[in-house]
């Protein structure tokens, strides 16, 4: 993967061996930027897509697409509303383990109403 293995100058340090860059002159890996880590919420995706990213199995996002309580919701804008205006993921009928994911991997703003309600605010037209 581009990465070499050096043992550090101090015996006495803590980590003894540290990973060095294959390529002179790139950046280390702790001053790599950490914007890719919270990805950017597009309104407009599929709540497949959504389910994809987050890293939900295929036949659990199948299952999950066929809830009645999930019908009606056609991608993350309708999900956040739904969580926004005080729904949980028991009452959406996802699991806790695929909420937490979602949350986790793909949506933080489900977390919460308040967290829902920002992310709206973002999409929100100025009249």
């Amino acid at each position: 993967d581009g990465v070499l293995w050096r043992r550090s100058r101090s015996a006495l340090s803590r980590r003894s061996w540290r990973p060095t860059s294959a390529k002179p002159g790139s950046r280390p890996w702790h001053t790599l930027p950490m914007a890719a880590s919270r990805p950017a919420i597009d309104p407009d995706e599929g709540l497949a897509a959504l389910f994809q990213r987050a890293h939900v199995g295929a036949r659990r996002a199948s299952s999950l697409l066929l809830q009645p309580q999930l019908q009606d919701l056609e991608n993350v804008y309708d999900l956040l509303e739904a969580v926004r205006s005080g729904a949980s993921a028991a009452s959406l009928g996802i699991s806790a383990r695929d909420f937490e994911r979602i949350c986790d991997c793909a949506l933080p703003a489900l977390r919460s109403a308040e967290a829902a309600a920002a992310a709206l605010a973002l999409f929100a037209c100025p009249s």
